[in-house]
């Protein structure tokens, strides 16, 4: 017996198993042991026959894939997306400005040249991670905005200093951005890493930032 859903980005698998024979099945969280009984109160029937009392519900998760989204094809843009393109994850990479971004990135690497790089926090799938780094602070914050709003974003980290987070978290709130959803705005970026500031350094930083944030919730 196996059911499959999706729950909060995640695959959960549930496997029935009589004791002791758990199937091989890879247990990533949590085993539960059941009274196995049918709804009109006789044996759980599975392919094997009755399930005997005492089965065991094995549920295993894995993580989707997290989607990943740059704003800003600059110099830090351009190491993370050195970085990003040696992982398994899909990226979206948005600049106003096409001529900015390499004629080759990798194939996990979709690069888009839009006017209003804005408008691409509303395309991304729920539960997306972004990364703000353009060339305008005033794009920074409209960007950092929109993606605040939507609340359904695992990740938001925006290039900067603590001054600048203090100068965008009051036009925040004046905009109507509520304390709890201004906390889950990182900024600055990388702030575990090694305090350097050349693009690669930050990018590093920033990504294994991330990675960390993704397997404890994962």
């Amino acid at each position: 017996v196996a059911i499959v859903s999706m729950i909060e980005g995640k695959r959960l698998r549930k496997q029935i198993c009589p004791p002791g024979e758990l199937g091989g099945a890879s247990v990533f969280e949590a085993r539960h042991t059941v009274t196995a009984r049918g709804p009109d109160g006789g044996p759980l029937e599975g392919r094997g026959g009755a399930w005997p009392e005492g089965a065991q519900i094995i549920e295993t998760h894995q993580p989707a894939a997290l989607h990943i989204t740059l704003f800003g094809a600059g110099h830090v843009g351009r190491a993370m997306s050195r970085i990003l393109g040696g992982l398994e994850c899909p990226v979206t990479w948005v600049d106003s400005r096409p001529d900015m971004f390499p004629r080759k990135t990798p194939g996990n690497i979709e690069t888009i040249a839009a006017p209003a790089p804005v408008d691409f926090v509303k395309t991304a799938p729920p539960s997306s991670a972004f990364f703000v780094f353009t060339h305008a602070h005033d794009l920074d914050y409209e960007i950092t905005a929109a993606i605040l709003s939507r609340g359904d974003f695992f990740y938001c980290g925006l290039i900067g200093s603590k001054t600048k987070r203090a100068r965008f978290e009051s036009r925040l709130k004046e905009r109507g951005v509520e304390a709890p959803v201004l906390k889950r705005l990182t900024c600055p970026i990388g702030g575990a890493g090694s305090g350097g500031k050349s693009p690669e350094l930050i990018a590093i930083a920033a990504v294994a930032e991330l990675l960390a944030l993704s397997g404890a919730n994962s």
